[in-house]
């Protein structure tokens, strides 16, 4: 053993890598060990981390709702940012099996469903004075104690959470002609309600609708039913599902794809942090009475991102609308709202569809059926800008309009062009500045010119003054329009009175001379208690054939389960 340490001091090692390979490769090893330290140690990071979103607040409690709160103890201090470099924002008080019940530290700020972070390694926070941990060995009951109270916060908050309210209206409006008061077609009754309930009984079901009745005097009405003077335009329950799923039967129009109209069926809507996606299996009213019709069958699906706190949202759909079974309409549907920078906000949308039936022959190509763009920049505090482009095709079911097709395949796109200036001082007045314009095929293009000027709150008597002046040149019209408006509140707002004079100039294309308008608008608004409302409003037209007065008065009463102040 001696000799053979002898020689190895002696001789040379003989290695069959080079010196300074040897340094690179023990280089290059020890930054693969550090990665790999560093790897391990954020993957047990990750999994030491346990996210959980806030579900309910008042003024002195949070709760903030995990997968599982194991490894979380009274007193520990949960996060708002999850690589855990800001101080920690909130303290446990209470904790069930998937819940804590926390307090604020400091006066930060929380949102519903902000993401809440806990991590398994921090240390535990001293618990406020106020605040009495609990810890089984100070008493031999606390444990069952504890289990009781948190039960009871438990309770507390779903009984918070699922607190039924609802909330409505209810609108009965009459107009008729003074000098035909019975048989003018001016003449009739309508009565709109809308109604909406939350969490009935505590639950998770909710009701909404919408509906109107119209009924006109002075026209031929046979064979038409009570049933075919009422319009329901919305008729649904929901009912939400753990884990932020919800469905909704009847009749609703979905905000993700708000151009379809509404639709008669089933909507699954699922959220999934910023998303939101959904399936819709039902039908869509009838063409021409708006009633319901199952031969309508139509079925999509869509999906949303929208985050919150930020003004940005996007969706996308894909609709396949059938009649009698036969394909109807097959399109996809695009919309996109975003901040660009601090003052520039845009909004587009599309739909493009995808089928085609002419002369038996189906296609599939895509054909752009409508965009939509609209730009809008706040210069600074008084000045705003705004551009909008549209440009819109005829949206053709192949069934349903089998007798026009021909001519609606014939008729060109129609475009817009709208730009808008608007100036508003600090407090009293503003002026505003709208150019459009409409352009189609073979035919002469529309202009209309607005300008709007507002002046609020004049001397001591606090009067509200506005003129309008607008030029309009369309195919079938060109005419001037100038206007004048007036009101007034009384009685602290109790009572407010508008008297309206506007003037008209116009030239028909059928007609060989003008016709000149004049027409008086007086409105009285008076507001009642128990949230009642009456309209009052007296319109007088004279031009040169006819000389109408007609009236309107509409009573309105809302309600809701909150208490008037």
């Amino acid at each position: 053993m001696g000799s053979l340490c002898s020689v190895l001091r002696t001789a040379p090692f003989r290695s069959a890598i080079p010196a300074a390979q040897a340094k690179r490769f023990g280089l290059f090893s020890t930054k693969i060990i550090f990665f790999l330290c560093l790897f391990f140690f954020n993957v047990q990071a990750q999994e030491n981390k346990i996210e959980g979103k806030i579900t309910y607040q008042n003024a002195n409690h949070i709760y903030v709702r995990f997968s599982s709160t194991a490894g979380i103890e009274v007193g520990d201090s949960l996060h708002c940012s999850a690589d855990g470099t800001q101080p920690p924002c909130l303290t446990v008080l209470q904790r069930s099996s998937t819940s804590c019940v926390c307090t604020s530290i400091g006066q930060q700020s929380f949102q519903l469903n902000q993401a809440i972070f806990f991590s398994k390694k921090q240390a535990k926070i001293s618990t406020p004075p106020a605040v009495r941990s609990i810890d089984t060995a100070s008493s031999p009951t606390s444990h069952s104690d504890s289990t009781q109270t948190l039960t009871k916060i438990d309770s507390n908050n779903a009984k918070t959470l699922l607190k039924e309210s609802y909330l409505g209206r209810l609108s009965i409006s009459f107009s008729g002609d003074l000098n035909q008061p019975f048989n003018s077609k001016y003449s009739g009754l309508r009565i709109s309600n809308s109604f909406s309930i939350n969490h009935i009984k505590n639950s998770n079901l909710s009701f909404d609708s919408y509906l109107t009745y119209r009924h006109r005097y002075g026209i031929d009405l046979l064979n038409k039913t009570v049933f075919d003077e009422t319009q329901i335009y919305s008729l649904f329950f929901n009912y939400k599902l753990p884990y932020q799923l919800q469905l909704n039967l009847g009749r609703k129009n979905n905000i993700a794809i708000s151009s379809i109209g509404p639709v008669d069926g089933l909507q699954i809507d699922h959220r999934w942090n910023h998303f939101s996606y959904g399936i819709l299996l039902g039908s869509r009213p009838d063409h021409i009475n708006f009633s319901y019709n199952i031969n309508y069958f139509q079925w999509g699906s869509y999906i949303s991102f929208q985050k919150p706190g930020f003004d940005r949202q996007f969706s996308v759909a894909w609709m396949q609308q059938n009649n009698h079974g036969k394909t109807d309409r097959r399109f996809a549907y695009g919309q996109w709202t975003d901040q660009l920078f601090k003052s520039l906000y845009a909004f587009a949308s599309v739909e493009i569809d995808m089928y085609s039936k002419w002369n038996d022959t189906i296609s599939y190509k895509p054909r752009l059926t409508s965009l939509y763009a609209n730009l809008r920049y706040r210069i600074n505090s008084h000045w705003t800008a705004q551009c909008s482009y549209d440009n819109r095709r005829n949206i053709i079911l192949y069934e349903t309009y089998n007798t026009i097709l021909d001519q609606l395949i014939a008729q060109e796109t129609r475009q817009g062009l709208r730009l808008n200036l608007s100036y508003r001082a600090k407090k009293y007045w503003s002026v505003n500045s709208t150019a459009f314009l409409r352009y189609q095929a073979n035919r002469l293009v529309s202009r209309n010119v607005l300008l709007l000027f507002n002046v609020s709150n004049i001397s001591t008597q606090k009067i509200n003054l506005s003129f309008q002046a607008n030029q309009l040149n369309t195919e079938f019209i060109s005419g001037t329009i100038f206007g004048l408006r007036v009101n007034k509140d009384f009685l602290q707002g109790k009572l407010n009175g508008e008297v309206q004079y506007r003037w008209m100039n116009s030239q028909y294309s059928y007609a060989e001379n003008n016709s000149r308008q004049d027409i008086v608008n007086m409105t009285l608004s008076i507001i009642l208690p128990s949230k009642r409302m009456i309209f009052i409003n007296h319109e007088a037209n004279w031009n040169d054939y006819v000389h109408s007065q007609r009236y309107f008065i509409t009573f309105n009463q809302r309600f809701s389960s909150k208490k008037q102040k």
